[in-house]
């Protein structure tokens, strides 16, 4: 599976001009840069009515760019084909519209440690002559 989204996504790039193709190589600072981190050319909108909860406008050439990204590349491919990304709301700004905007859904995720019972149940304290081992239930 991994194999065939490469195919494809690499596939895609010769549909692009070497000068269309540049912009994955500009510094991830720059203005006109691609930031792996946010989805370009995906463009989230408040919604116009109270049934509706939001609005997705996708420019598809700046999407498919996107997908060029060697670290979305590397999101795709741990996630099994899915390109996962959640919809945040801009700071408000006076005199500015809502802004919403997609984000690329982190794949790192810490496992907490595990507690022991005595750990979780700290309020039932262990006597002296108890064992360690022997709580209430």
């Amino acid at each position: 599976m991994a194999d065939r989204i490469l195919e494809i996504i690499h596939g895609i790039r010769s549909v692009f001009k070497t000068t269309e193709l540049s912009v994955l190589e500009l510094p991830e600072n720059s203005r006109d840069g691609i930031k792996p981190n946010f989805i370009y050319g995906v463009y989230c909108n408040p919604p116009s009515t109270k049934y509706h909860k939001g609005r997705i406008d996708i420019d598809v050439y700046k999407f498919l760019l996107y997908l060029q990204k060697e670290e979305v590349i590397q999101h795709i491919k741990e996630n099994n084909g899915k390109l996962k990304w959640t919809i945040k709301q801009a700071k408000p700004q006076a005199d500015k519209p809502e802004r919403w905007y997609g984000s690329l859904d982190s794949n790192e995720w810490k496992k907490q440690k595990e507690l022991t019972s005595k750990e979780h149940s700290p309020d039932r304290a262990v006597t002296s002559k108890a064992s360690e081992d022997d709580l209430p239930f």
